[in-house]
């Protein structure tokens, strides 16, 4: 999710203190560093700058190199050529979505597409229903 703030003089300053690299600024020749330094030596005018928050609320981890000291489910993953655990939602989501409001229904099209689509995954279907059900956000 990305928030956009309201203006603030402030914001001006913690662009130049906080965000951008001293170095870069001092240094780089570009264009962009040339436009970033006039910007900032303009001090007796700080315009209002807007400020924009980004809020990251997933992150796909891939998963290390095959090993035998993987633990039993990412072998398994590997095995179906599943890198990832966004590769695994994405590969499930077209048979589970339309259940997600149904617990008992989505737990089922989950250990459905597991047993049709990514057999290697069924012995591990409770953990993979746990974690299907933590992302789409359903209380078991």
């Amino acid at each position: 999710m990305t928030f956009y703030l309201d203006g603030s003089s402030d914001n001006h300053d913690a662009l130049f203190n906080k965000v951008v690299d001293p170095i870069w600024l001092e240094q780089d020749a570009s264009p962009n560093a040339n436009a970033m330094r006039q910007a900032k030596n303009d001090s007796d005018k700080k315009p209002p700058c807007w400020r924009v928050l980004h809020r990251v609320t997933f992150v796909s981890r891939v998963l290390p190199p095959l090993s035998n000291e993987l633990p039993p489910l990412e072998r398994a993953m590997r095995a179906e050529n599943v890198d990832s655990n966004w590769q695994l939602i994405k590969k499930l989501e077209p048979f589970v979505r339309p259940y997600t409001g149904d617990v008992t229904r989505f737990n089922q099209a989950v250990e459905d597409a597991l047993q049709r689509h990514l057999p290697e995954l069924y012995p591990h279907r409770v953990e993979v229903k746990q974690y299907m059900a933590l992302y789409y956000g359903i209380e078991a």
